[in-house]
């Protein structure tokens, strides 16, 4: 809750607000660090609790959020107070036909879809190494850990691709390419000669890979379309910031309990991966012909203009 409030409902619009022409760069730059911190967290967890016991890795994650609110809550004194309320009202109008935007409905279904990998990943993909790979635990850690590795290096490299205007083709590689690697791993006792750790391995790097290129592409795909309600730009941002951390956070959701424990449970592994897939290749058509009717394939995105401030920048 606390992961939801601060940083997907408040952080990303405020920084997004702070640095308008660099909304997609931002954006992946979070998602960068967020990799970051999911990776270091395990080592800094063993560190202090081999030094100071249990209690200790509590102790200095807890001081180091609270020096962290400190100075955010300093920050913040120096931004104004919200809006009057007319004007609040006007914009829930405004957020609601967002939400209920046809294009936005297909993307939107397609991003929860993508923001189940996570969840999937942990319940089925340790599984399918442990047992039917029969790898170490040792080695599944670093599996992970390699996998975490690869999204934090690719999501700079795709804000930087959206930033130049190419978040359309950005959205179709993530949701294209994330499900053909899941469901190349659903089939992989099925390839001949492929039920090997050095074939899975650079598959499951490929799927983070993927599902690094999603985040700047669709805050600014959703930013052009909010454009289209005439509403402030700070609280466009806004609007989107909370509309995609919603979906993200509801995606995390889905892949854990669904995809990951409810299908893997019953139908076992193969099957959920390719069901899993299967939705996105799905959702990866009904969104490509959405970016098509919306223009986002001709390298629209920026004007002229858009672009001599980025080259000033």
């Amino acid at each position: 809750m606390g992961q939801s409030a601060s940083l997907h409902a408040s952080c990303i619009p405020i920084v997004t607000g702070c640095f308008p022409d660099k909304a997609g760069l931002i954006t992946t730059t979070v998602q960068t660090f967020m990799g970051l911190g999911s990776s270091l967290g395990p080592f800094v967890g063993a560190l202090t609790y081999h030094f100071g016991g249990f209690q200790a890795p509590f102790y200095a994650t807890g001081s180091a959020q609270l020096l962290v609110v400190a100075v955010m809550a300093a920050l913040m004194l120096q931004r104004k107070a919200a809006d009057d309320t007319e004007s609040q009202n006007t914009d829930k109008k405004k957020y609601y036909k967002f939400i209920m935007n046809r294009s936005i409905l297909v993307l939107s279904s397609a991003t929860l879809l993508m923001c189940a990998y996570p969840g999937f990943k942990s319940v089925t993909y340790s599984v399918f190494l442990l047992n039917q790979l029969g790898v170490t635990q040792e080695l599944s850690s670093i599996t992970f850990g390699g996998m975490t590795a690869a999204y934090v290096v690719a999501a700079p490299l795709f804000g930087y691709l959206v930033k130049k205007g190419f978040c359309g083709l950005g959205f179709t590689f993530a949701v294209t390419g994330g499900a053909l690697c899941i469901i190349i791993t659903g089939l992989t006792e099925y390839i001949h000669g492929f039920m090997n750790y050095a074939y899975v391995l650079p598959v499951f790097l490929m799927t983070d890979v993927c599902y690094s290129a999603l985040f700047g592409s669709v805050f600014l795909i959703f930013e052009k379309i909010s454009d289209e309600t005439e509403v402030d730009k700070n609280r466009s941002r806004q609007m989107v910031s909370s509309w995609f951390f919603t979906l993200r956070s509801c995606g995390r959701i889905v892949g854990s309990l669904l995809a990951g424990g409810v299908l893997a449970e019953n139908v076992g592994f193969t099957v959920s991966c390719l069901v899993y897939g299967g939705c996105w290749l799905v959702s990866a058509c009904s969104s490509a012909v959405a970016l098509t009717n919306l223009g986002f394939y001709k390298r629209t995105y920026y004007s002229s203009s858009d672009t001599q401030e980025q080259n000033e920048h």
